[in-house]
């Protein structure tokens, strides 16, 4: 079978329409380990992420020829198959845009939250300077009084 037939164009396109459904559940798992905080979750899921990515590379390459011969290649198809190569490709371009907007947002709930944590931190770090000078004052003010009594 001729790697640009209709059978094979089709097979093709529906294999990245699929991968991009489960980036898309992925991402959704993201989201839901970045909210609960989640860190080893998270670390699940890029993992995850990151095969998916893989097997989207491979898939790349093996489109590369349909791509670059796209209008020719959909000439070719019948207008069934044209119908449902369009729609799979602009279902999976919709995906993958929500798919990048999703990541954009959990990067930056991420900064944020990492950001908050720097400043909890830095809170904590000058309440116990304040504790710590304050103890020393105080025994240092009980020394002077208890020398006031002798």
């Amino acid at each position: 079978m001729n790697e640009t037939s209709p059978q094979v164009v089709l097979q093709l396109i529906r294999e990245e329409h699929a991968l991009y459904a489960r980036l898309e559940a992925a991402a959704r798992r993201q989201r839901e380990r970045v909210a609960e905080d989640d860190a080893a979750g998270l670390l699940k899921v890029l993992a995850s992420r990151q095969s998916l990515t893989d097997e989207l590379t491979v898939l790349s390459r093996k489109l590369g020829p349909v791509r670059r011969n796209w209008r020719a290649i959909r000439d070719r198809l019948s207008a069934e198959e044209r119908a449902e190569a369009d729609a799979l490709i602009s279902a999976s371009t919709a995906t993958l845009s929500r798919v990048v907007r999703q990541d954009e947002e959990d990067a930056r709930r991420i900064r944020v939250m990492r950001q908050s944590t720097s400043h909890e931190l830095t809170a904590a770090v000058q309440t116990r300077r304040a504790v710590v000078g304050y103890a020393t004052a105080s025994r240092e003010a009980g020394a002077i009084e208890k020398g006031w009594e002798g």
